[in-house]
């Protein structure tokens, strides 16, 4: 993963060999490609400007080219998980857009697990069984707990004077 030629208005990503999505299909740079260029064009809040001018291309089974129409130094960050371009869809998600919040399709080491989770309250994730890097899934289940309120979150909290 890097720059290319000369500026930093074109960046290259390498495909890891034999990756797959959640739901068995390979990971290709057709389906990476696809997947940024619709992030890009459906970014929204206040990293959507940092995508403008944004292009990905398959160039060939293993590659990925970003072009940006100005020097952008920043490419490396925008393509990772924090900023979501790197969160890659799989193309049958990008197929139907409207059931990734409920069914999201990726390639990370987790995936949502629809039956244990109750939308608003809490998410629950299970170890991805088609992650290529099994010793990074720590965890067999990931519950995330949504906290409604920063009520609580902003009050004064007692300070804990000693641990015996």
């Amino acid at each position: 993963m890097g720059y290319v030629g000369e500026g930093n208005k074109q960046f290259e990503v390498k495909i890891r060999e034999g990756a797959k999505f959640s739901d068995g299909t390979p990971v290709t740079t057709e389906a990476v490609a696809a997947s940024l260029n619709y992030f890009v064009k459906n970014a929204t809040g206040p990293t959507a400007a940092a995508f403008a001018g944004i292009t990905a291309t398959a160039v060939d089974a293993s590659t990925v080219s970003i072009a940006t129409a100005a020097d952008n130094p920043s490419l490396p960050e925008l393509m990772n998980q924090i900023y979501l371009a790197g969160d890659i869809i799989a193309p049958a998600g990008l197929a139907n857009p409207e059931a990734l919040a409920s069914a999201p399709i990726g390639a990370g080491p987790y995936v949502l697990d629809a039956s244990a989770t109750v939308s608003g309250d809490h998410y629950t994730y299970t170890a991805n069984p088609e992650y290529w890097d099994k010793s990074a899934q720590h965890f067999k289940t990931i519950v995330v707990k949504v906290i409604p309120s920063t009520t609580p979150r902003s009050k004064p909290c007692a300070r804990v004077r000693s641990i015996s």
